[in-house]
């Protein structure tokens, strides 16, 4: 499976349960006050496993490796470039350590979660 037709299923079955989740709210099946305890269920467990069952099926080929690659060594450049820059301006240990995880992690963590937050907007 190309990863493009993997990305697009996820996205889909996104879309698939966002109207059904808007359906059942304008019916009454789902009341306002579910709305937390279906975000936590959708973050903590929905969004990894759709990541997994998608990424499950995917042929692993050794060019397929060239983007994670770059992704690590920009992060560790990032590490080093906050750390040389936290010691120039004398941060202390907990602040350079603050500092060099959010440059070097800044936002990949979250990066599905601005999806699911758009989708479950409505709520």
């Amino acid at each position: 499976m190309h990863i493009f037709d993997a990305l697009l299923s996820s996205i889909l079955v996104l879309v698939i349960i966002a109207a059904l989740g808007l359906l059942a709210r304008q019916h009454g099946v789902l009341k306002k006050e579910m709305a937390a305890g279906l975000a936590r269920i959708v973050f903590d467990f929905g969004i990894p496993a759709l990541i997994f069952v998608s990424l499950a099926n995917i042929d692993l080929e050794p060019r397929r490796f060239a983007g994670t690659i770059i992704m690590i060594v920009v992060e560790l450049c990032m590490i080093a470039l906050a750390w040389v820059v936290g010691k120039r301006l004398d941060l202390t240990r907990s602040q350079l350590g603050a500092v060099v995880l959010c440059s070097a992690f800044g936002t990949s963590a979250t990066l599905g979660y601005s999806i699911v937050s758009i989708v479950f907007l409505f709520f």
